[in-house]
């Protein structure tokens, strides 16, 4: 279901038949992401499988002696009789395996494209012709006409338009702009950031901006959550030499939000708690400390496309020196937030980035317990100078481990 071996936006169509019935529901959502990966913008999906509504109504209008066989086909997928070497008499009530995972239906289908990001939907109910093989009595061997739920839709990566009464709900990542990765490879703590997203914000996409494509086994968990997008690497802005991976990241993070808006996101910045009163200002930034006592975090930001702080804060890099490390990336954005107030919305600092990054707390949040993650929106885990807490992070440990950052996170661990 996974489709890796074809690239992003490859085709136009997806036909999909007996698919979703065979899947345990998680793994369809899976199945649909991917789908949604392969196709390109606004390509068409056919889905179709058994409907479990109709499928019941017809048992109950049945025979008896009628009913069972069509109901153990449709419903549990008893579809591997050993039939070739065997007649069916010598091997009655006996089958290899229950092909079926699932039951579905109009409105639950419905809910699984929309969820996964497609759009126009429609029904197009049909039948099929299966034969009743698995019946334990006469007749037998009698052809049926079984009710099939056919569904088609579109994908939802359409052109964007410009939607400037609200902040898109897109999510935007960055990752792997050096070859070596900053020496850290993609790991439990990007698998949480993506998976928190997701869970949490339930975004239209969530795009994955790289240089180049991580691997390994958390990535592999983490990329059917996401739609890539390669870009090009990030050497000068207005003519200034940008040369450390941090500083191209602020670059592209800053024209993606520009250009279509939406959440930026680090990617050791985990999603806690729906923030929906902030989908309608033009621009959102956290403060850094108590009050912003050090700067405008950009780790975390959203905001409408074409946002005129966004342009602003471009504006100001035709200034950019790369020695100087936080300079158009925290104490910027302050300044322009006292320059033009009414262009940014600026959070309370224990909405994104609390606690914070001294030994303290970083020692609090991971290896402490009692705090109240209910105030947070997100929180932002500060790897440079939290690694030596993130890198013995493991599924076991923070499944049976209370502390603060464990109690916050096991959820998105559920499918692992």
């Amino acid at each position: 279901v996974d489709l890796y071996g074809i690239p992003d936006n490859y085709g136009d169509g997806l036909v999909a038949p007996h698919l979703l019935d065979r899947l345990p529901f998680f793994r369809a959502r899976e199945a649909m992401r991917a789908w949604r990966r392969v196709l390109k913008p606004s390509g068409h999906l056919v889905v179709y499988c058994n409907d479990f509504g109709h499928v019941m109504k017809d048992q109950l209008r049945s025979f008896d002696q009628e009913r069972w066989g069509v109901a153990i086909n449709s419903l549990y997928g008893v579809t591997e009789w050993i039939m070739d070497d065997f007649p069916l008499e010598s091997r009655r009530g006996e089958y290899k395996q229950l092909l079926h995972k699932d039951v579905f239906w109009y409105g639950k289908v419905k809910w699984l494209l929309e969820d996964t990001g497609f759009y126009d939907i429609q029904l197009k109910n049909g039948f099929q012709h299966a034969w009743t093989f698995d019946l334990p009595f006469p007749p037998r061997n009698r052809q049926q006409r079984v009710p099939k739920l056919v569904m088609t839709a579109k994908n939802g990566k359409r052109v964007h338009h410009r939607d400037t009464s609200h902040v898109p709900n897109i999510v935007h990542f960055i990752y792997g702009l050096s070859p070596d990765f900053g020496g850290r490879p993609f790991d439990i703590i990007q698998y949480l950031a993506v998976k928190s997203a997701y869970d949490v914000w339930k975004p239209r996409t969530i795009y994955f901006y790289h240089v180049y494509e991580p691997s390994g086994f958390w990535w592999e968990k983490a990329r059917p959550y996401l739609t890539l997008e390669k870009v090009e690497d990030v050497t000068e802005i207005y003519g200034n030499p940008v040369t450390h991976f941090a500083h191209k990241a602020d670059v592209i993070r800053l024209r993606v939000l520009k250009e279509r808006g939406g959440i930026y996101m680090d990617m050791d910045a985990i999603a806690l708690n729906p923030m929906p009163e902030l989908f309608d200002f033009e621009f959102v930034m956290g403060e850094e400390g108590v009050e912003g006592e050090y700067g405008m975090c950009n780790a975390i930001m959203m905001g409408k496309p074409n946002a005129t702080f966004v342009n602003r804060w471009l504006e100001e890099y035709k200034t950019f020196d790369s020695s100087s490390w936080g300079g158009h990336s925290i104490e910027l954005p302050k300044r322009l937030a006292k320059e033009m107030p009414d262009a940014l919305h600026i959070l309370n600092y224990r909405r994104w980035f609390w606690p914070l990054w001294g030994e303290a707390d970083l020692e609090y949040m991971f290896e402490g317990t009692g705090y109240d993650w209910s105030f947070n929106y997100a929180v932002h885990l500060w790897e440079s100078k939290a690694y030596q807490y993130i890198e013995k992070l493991s599924v076991e440990y923070i499944r049976s481990v209370d502390t603060n950052f464990n109690v916050a996170v096991r959820r998105f661990l559920d499918d692992i």
